[in-house]
């Protein structure tokens, strides 16, 4: 009777760990995807002064994804084309769904990151 008992918590202890094990493991590969989107990314922001106010965003679902404005069309559409580059058709309509074209006359004040 006891070695029935003790298989059953045991076979209880797995059952209700082994879930909590595979979503520590998903997290961690959605965090280590973040950190390899965003490096990634880096060089084409830091390469353009247009995409100063551009910063990455994690998204727990969706993962990447890059946020905040751009001056003018012809940057939007110069960093789209660099995302389509980089992450492909599948990923680039999401990692660009935040950012958006505003006239600078609306951020003057704002502090660079």
């Amino acid at each position: 009777m006891v070695v029935v008992c003790a298989l059953g918590v045991i076979a209880g202890v797995v059952g209700v760990s082994y879930p909590f094990v595979q979503y520590i493991r998903a997290i961690r590969e959605a965090e280590r995807r973040f950190v390899a989107d965003t490096e990634l990314a880096a060089p084409v922001l830091a390469s353009d002064p247009a995409f100063k106010w551009i910063g990455p965003t994690d998204f727990p679902v969706l993962g990447f994804c890059l946020s905040g404005p751009v001056p003018t069309r012809a940057d939007y559409d110069r960093l789209r084309s660099e995302m389509l580059r980089l992450f492909g058709e599948a990923r680039v309509d999401h990692v660009m769904n935040d950012v958006r074209v505003e006239s600078p006359q609306f951020f003057p004040n704002r502090r660079a990151p």
